[in-house]
């Protein structure tokens, strides 16, 4: 028996496959199969790549995520400084208020965003205790 066919047999179990799609895809017989995934603890191997797979992807998305939380958070806080500087010239009677560049909706808009990126963070934090 070819090593080359179990390691086939296993990553197509690696794949979802089931031990009697292995079957019909290799042409052994299903139990030759299932004597296999047993022998050779299958299972445990799959849940041990998968979970190293999900680790890694959560890995990347991880620094992807944080590096756009970093530019989003300067751009909003650019935002947030000009719309401080604005109302206090304003309140000092140096412009007047249709003039302003950041509306009052622009704010809302970025406590939404802040507030989505608070409940994101909660929901990846909750995802990442309960992958342990």
């Amino acid at each position: 028996m070819s090593v080359d066919w179990k390691n086939k047999a296993f990553h197509l179990f690696c794949q979802g496959k089931t031990l009697r799609e292995i079957a019909e895809l290799t042409g052994f017989h299903r139990s030759t199969v299932e004597r296999w995934s047993v022998t050779y603890q299958w299972r445990k191997h799959r849940e041990a790549c998968w979970a190293e797979a999900r680790s890694r992807v959560l890995s990347e998305t991880s620094l992807k995520f944080t590096e756009n939380i970093n530019h989003v958070s300067t751009k909003a806080l650019e935002v947030l400084q000009e719309a401080l500087a604005e109302r206090q010239a304003y309140c000092r009677g140096e412009i007047p208020k249709r003039n302003m560049k950041v509306s009052g909706r622009m704010l809302v808009s970025i406590a939404k965003a802040y507030a989505a990126l608070d409940r994101s963070l909660i929901e990846q934090l909750f995802q990442r205790d309960g992958s342990k």
